[in-house]
């Protein structure tokens, strides 16, 4: 007997749309573990148990409640119970330390929480409850409270309301075609991170199973992997950097999984030959989940990463720049959302709810549209490019740099499998992890990087990890980090100068920057180069060879022997004078009356060189 996918939007509340399941389809399997599985009668029947006893406990529309339980069975009768009374669940990963356990429950106004054995106890550290947006309509009351850090490390109470959540829930089923006795989805996040939301609702709402990874599966691809092909899920969400890690693996043609989706961070690879689909997303806690997809259903030009996609249904994105008008496609701005569901902001804190949930100019009625903090860019396919974090960026030698700019461009070298870039002051760092294979030379990252970035942005230190530290939600763990060390840090072994060509620009890098040994792969910025540098080498090497010396040779090349190079410079003895009268500018004599570009800031530096170029070039 086959089954139509159910996508039905009657319900308007989470909740609502399970006990819908469980009156049309008892007996289909909701929940499958390694230590119990559940169809949909006996979910709600225990869901509909647990509720009395909150009642009893005082729980009502807009009481927070805790769930300090792991990944499994009683975790989603938990939240099903919390809901039916009108309540907002709280997840606490059982893994946090006990003091931001606490600190997160006091931000909620928690005052009960439900532990393992779904018994229901008081908690008597998290100070006076509070009944959030009590008076809300069913669809708009909170479903669940996250917590988000941002730039501050601060945590943040998120609101999200069911409306976002049965959006989500709606628009996958339907588009991925979710149907009872036939669709597995996994769940393989942390209780605490936001993405449980989508594996967890949008499979239960359809009357599909949800099969529940046994716990610290998901940090190892290959347990994953067969995990996957031994519960013939066929529907999965998974964190960016697994995701990676998945498609580089074999898999067989007969797997059951249909759909891999991504997403929490920028995917920075392509699929290969796998026998499922991979959609790339784009989602943030507080505009209820998943708001942007892109099916890979081939492999984008080489030298882009994979767009973050287009919007689901009920959803708007508008890229806007400081004043919040439209940028022409092609060109960069902030991403703002708008739509159903937005989160209700940030729990007690209203300026910072006002500051950031807007007026949407754009849909009116009193609507809000949320201020991401991402910039990204729509291509002429109508595909949004993730390019950075707005708030992230960051001044370097004068000049603005984007860590995650830094990051894509060094994830783009085949021999690099993960980056991460710190800046502190102006020391750019790079933290790249290899594999198996051996570091390639600092100055063929240096130079590769250099036909990608602007130069003062090119890390100056390379730090070699083994991995990549990592939150519980698998992004990223920017303040584990390491110090450079004699132990991790990636050196070139000198090379000195070869020819006379490179001795005399390595003698000129060692003049300029006082610099006491220059190697013949010494990069000019590392060593401490910058624009007006760039000026003073431009002059001392036409001074000193009366050649044409553009500037883009000494900004794209770098080092000692790839100006020699790109100039042409001869390996044994001096060049002889050219029989054409020396090129416009600077000469030998005045290489010492340079004192005028002090007076010059970075900027006007580079328009300087800029014009000198289009100068030389006609």
């Amino acid at each position: 007997m086959t089954h139509s996918p159910v996508t039905s939007t009657r319900p308007s509340t989470t909740h609502g749309r399970v006990e819908l399941m469980a009156r049309t389809y008892p007996r289909a399997t909701a929940l499958i573990s390694t230590g119990e599985t559940l169809n949909y009668a006996e979910l709600d029947a225990k869901a509909s148990g647990l509720a009395r006893i909150l009642g009893e406990h005082g729980v009502g529309p807009g009481t927070t409640v805790a769930v300090r339980l792991p990944r499994c069975v009683d975790q989603v009768v938990a939240t099903l119970a919390i809901w039916k009374r009108g309540g907002a669940c709280v997840p606490v990963d059982p893994l946090l330390p006990s003091q931001r356990a606490e600190r997160l429950l006091a931000l909620s106004g928690v005052q009960l929480s439900i532990g393992p054995g779904c018994q229901v106890l008081p908690e008597t550290t998290a100070g006076g409850g509070h009944r959030w947006f009590a008076d809300a309509p069913e669809p708009e009351r909170i479903a669940y409270v996250f917590f988000t850090s941002g730039s501050s490390g601060e945590p943040k109470a998120v609101g999200v309301p069911h409306s976002g959540i049965v959006n989500e829930a709606v628009w996958t089923a339907g588009t991925y075609r979710f149907a009872p006795f036939d669709t597995v989805g996994s769940w393989l996040s942390s209780p605490g991170f936001a993405i449980t939301r989508w594996e967890l609702w949008s499979p239960l709402g359809a009357g599909a199973a949800v099969a529940i990874a046994d716990e610290s599966t998901e940090w190892d691809a290959e347990a994953v992997r067969t995990w996957l092909l031994e519960s013939g899920v066929t529907w999965s969400v998974v964190v960016t950097r697994l995701g990676e890690q998945l498609m580089a693996l074999p898999w067989p043609d007969d797997t059951a999984l249909r759909v891999l989706i991504t997403g929490g961070e920028q995917l920075r690879s392509w699929p290969g030959d796998v026998p499922f689909d991979v959609v790339n997303s784009y989602g943030i806690t507080e505009t209820s989940g998943v708001r942007l997809v892109a099916p890979l259903t081939s492999r984008g030009a080489v030298d882009e990463l994979p767009p973050i996609g287009d919007v689901i249904d009920g959803t708007q994105a508008h890229v806007l720049d400081d004043a919040r008008h439209p940028v022409p496609d092609g060109e960069t701005g902030e991403l703002y959302i708008g739509g159903i569901g937005l989160a209700r902001g940030y729990l007690g804190r209203p300026g910072l709810t006002a500051a950031t949930f807007l007026p949407d100019p754009f849909a009116g009625g009193g609507r809000r549209m949320y201020r991401t903090g991402d910039l990204v860019r729509r291509g002429a396919d109508g595909q949004l490019r993730y390019v950075g974090r707005n708030d992230g960026e960051k001044k370097t030698r004068g000049v603005r740099l984007n860590p995650a700019e830094v990051e894509a461009a060094l994830l783009e070298h085949p021999a690099i499998d993960a980056a991460a870039v710190r800046v502190r002051s102006d020391a750019v760092t790079a933290y790249v992890v290899c594999g198996a294979d051996a570091a390639p030379p600092v100055h063929d990252l240096r130079g590769f990087l250099a036909e990608r970035l602007h130069p003062s942005t090119v890390p100056k230190t390379f730090v070699r990890l083994a991995a990549l530290p990592t939150l519980l939600s698998g992004k990223t763990d920017r303040a584990a980090l390491p110090e450079p060390g004699p132990d991790n840090v990636i050196a070139d072994t000198y090379a000195a100068a070869s020819g006379a060509g490179e001795r005399a620009v390595a003698e000129a890098f060692g003049t300029l920057l006082g610099a006491g040994r220059v190697g013949r792969d010494d990069d000019f910025f590392a060593l401490g180069g910058d624009s007006l540098g760039v000026a003073r080498l431009m002059t001392a090497l036409t001074g000193q060879f009366r050649i044409e010396v553009p500037a883009a040779v000494l900004f794209e090349e770098r080092t000692p022997r790839r100006i020699a190079a790109a100039l042409r410079l001869p390996a044994t003895g001096r060049p002889a004078p050219p029989d054409v009268p020396p090129p416009p500018g600077p000469t030998a004599d005045a290489a010492a009356t340079t004192d005028w570009l002090d007076t010059l800031s970075d900027d006007e530096v580079e328009d300087l060189l800029t014009v000198i170029d289009r100068t030389e070039g006609t």
